[in-house]
């Protein structure tokens, strides 16, 4: 509730919360998306949760720690079957 809107845009613009708002938000979408690939991954259907990984990274970077555990996880379940 502000009487100066012009003000009040430039100083959320100046602080830089415009962009971080926006990281954040990606960042969350991407979050979601890993919960509904680790569900896949629990379920068997492996390649739909790498499909929905991918995307996840393409929205957000942070999202290639979870790519590679995928990948660290796959592994050892083939090292346990193999054993």
């Amino acid at each position: 509730n502000t009487q100066n809107y012009f003000l009040a845009y430039s100083v959320f613009l100046g602080m830089g919360m415009y962009t971080l708002s926006f990281n954040i938000t990606r960042q969350m979408i991407a979050v979601a998306i890993i919960t509904n690939a680790w569900t896949l991954i629990s379920k068997g259907r492996k390649f739909q949760a790498l499909i929905l990984l991918f995307i996840a990274v393409s929205i957000h970077t942070s999202s290639i720690i979870f790519l590679a555990a995928y990948f660290v996880y796959i592994a050892g379940i083939a090292n346990r079957i193999n054993a």
